[in-house]
C-alpha cells in the first residue's frame, strides 16, 4: 500500500506516521530488490552478527528495529531499546542517566542473558504502556 494508507491505518495517534510509513514501505522494497520477495528467511542462515548487519544496511532501519526482529523474530540475543522504554527505565534507576538511547540496546544485552530477553523485552513492554486494562500490574 501506498504511505498515506499505512498512515491511516497507524491512527492519528502514532508519532511520525507519514515518515514511518515512507520508511517502512522503503525498506520493503529494498527487501523485495535483495531477495526478490518481502521475506527475511535468509536472515536465518547467517552468523546473527552477519544478519543484524544485514537488516541495519536496510534503508530506514535502526539499530531499535534490527534488534526487535533479531529478538522477535530471529530469536537471537538483542535488547531493543528505544526512547520510551530508555526514558522509563532511567525514571526507575535502572539504566544509567548517561548511557546514549541508541547505546541503552547494547547495555542491556550485557546485563540480560539470552535465554531471558525475550521474556524480559517483553515485559518491559507491558509495564512501559502502564497497568493492564484491569488496573493491574503486568507480572
Amino acid at each position: 500500500c501506498l504511505p498515506a494508507e499505512m498512515r491511516a491505518v497507524f491512527g492519528t495517534r502514532y508519532p511520525l506516521g507519514m515518515e514511518r510509513a515512507r520508511r517502512i514501505r522503503a525498506a520493503l522494497q529494498d527487501i523485495y530488490e535483495r531477495e526478490n520477495s518481502v521475506t527475511l528467511e535468509r536472515l536465518h542462515e547467517l552468523p546473527k552478527r552477519d544478519a543484524r548487519d544485514r537488516l541495519l544496511a536496510i534503508p530506514g532501519v535502526g539499530p531499535f528495529v534490527a534488534a526487535r526482529v533479531m529478538l522477535l523474530g530471529l530469536e537471537a540475543h538483542a535488547a531493543p531499546l528505544d526512547g520510551r522504554l530508555v526514558r522509563a527505565l532511567r525514571a526507575e534507576g535502572a539504566v544509567p542517566s548517561d548511557i546514549r538511547i541508541d547505546d541503552a540496546g547494547q547495555w542491556a544485552e550485557r546485563h540480560i542473558r539470552a535465554a531471558d530477553a525475550r521474556d524480559t523485552y517483553l515485559r518491559l513492554e507491558r509495564w512501559a504502556d502502564g497497568p493492564a486494562a484491569d488496573g493491574k500490574e503486568p507480572a
